[in-house]
């Protein structure tokens, strides 16, 4: 779709005129049932991306639930109710959604539609901090995705998809692939235009290993980091990233573990001594 296109390329003035020419294409005219969900769940999408509260609004009156029994011709718009529900904070209700959508495809034979929720399970996995899962989950759909050559479906996922293949390569799990599967691997990195900045990356990982960081911080880690520095209390942390509190708490536990405090008090000193923030 056009509009998600624009949208990845960073065009958001365009990705919105092209979705309002789309809503108003299904108004004027007789479109399959499939198609009006598709705009619909697109539009979601878009939301999401620029005025979450906007998507929480649509989600509650879209007349879905993560517990529904999937309806084929919606499909599309449940999707996007799972990027909803993670981004609440909902990540046991998203998880269970997209797995079912996912089996549903499998036993019907959909894998590039399998694909494309494997690759949304990565992202929910990765946003909520489950960073071995996302890691396990995205050596299988790499595996799947390389004889079609999918792209797109892991550019949309953004900056933290790339950040993720990048350090699934440079720990060496990437070496363990087919070669195949390997040099698809590698051409997805490059992708997302971040190849040059694997030195880079390298050498800040080595700088925090020495002063202490058993693991690097996860890019939602960073914000919740600085809001916290900024003497921001759960609550508001929660609801300045429209998250849940105990998604929040989760992230909390993370941040203290890499950077070996107990507190908050120390984990902001410890964090600016190695000037993550």
């Amino acid at each position: 779709m056009e509009s998600r296109l624009k949208e990845a390329e960073g065009d958001l003035e365009g990705a919105n005129q092209a979705m309002q020419e789309a809503e108003g294409f299904v108004k004027a005219y007789t479109v399959p049932a499939t198609t009006i969900s598709l705009v619909e769940a697109f539009r979601a999408r878009l939301l999401l991306s620029q005025a979450p509260a906007a998507a929480f609004h649509w989600a509650d009156l879209s007349g879905l639930r993560t517990t529904d029994e999937i309806s084929f011709i919606r499909e599309q718009e449940y999707r996007s109710l799972a990027r909803i529900a993670a981004q609440r904070g909902e990540i046991i209700e998203a998880l269970s959604l997209v797995n079912r959508l996912y089996t549903s495809a499998e036993s019907a034979g959909r894998m590039g539609w399998a694909i494309h929720l494997l690759v949304l399970q990565v992202g929910i996995y990765n946003l909520s901090g489950y960073n071995e899962k996302a890691e396990k989950v995205l050596e299988r759909v790499l595996g799947l995705a390389q004889p079609e050559g999918f792209q797109r479906v892991f550019l949309d996922e953004g900056e933290s998809m790339g950040k993720l293949l990048v350090k699934i390569r440079k720990i060496g799990k990437a070496h363990a692939m087919d070669s195949r599967v390997g040099a698809y691997f590698d051409r997805l990195i490059s992708s997302f235009g971040i190849s040059g900045d694997t030195n880079l990356l390298e050498e800040n990982e080595v700088r925090l290993a020495k002063e202490g960081l058993i693991e690097t911080l996860t890019e939602r880690e960073v914000e919740v980091l600085r809001l916290v520095a900024n003497g921001k209390t759960n609550q508001e942390i929660a609801s300045e990233l429209f998250l849940a509190v105990g998604t929040v708490k989760r992230h909390l536990n993370n941040i203290f573990g890499k950077l070996g405090v107990q507190n908050r008090t120390a984990c902001v000193a410890k964090a600016r001594e190695m000037r993550i923030i």
